[in-house]
């Protein structure tokens, strides 16, 4: 079963785009492109590494603990 994503839209006209062109103007739409950078941001905002690792593996463990 596939998933379905969330939809692109138009930077220039705000239309829901399918496919990489925008249907109502032509503008091609840009996708990111998925690479380690993109990868390890992607990560980094599921896990919430803003603070740093071992902050983050504390409080993993301690929240653990608190249950």
């Amino acid at each position: 079963m596939a998933e379905k994503s969330d939809p692109l839209f138009c930077e220039r006209c705000s239309v829901e785009a399918v496919g990489n062109h925008c249907s109502n103007c032509g503008i091609r739409l840009v996708l990111p492109r998925i690479d380690r950078k993109y990868i390890q941001n992607e990560i980094g905002k599921v896990l919430y590494l803003d603070r740093g690792f071992f902050y983050t593996l504390r409080e993993l463990v301690l929240g653990l603990e608190r249950q």
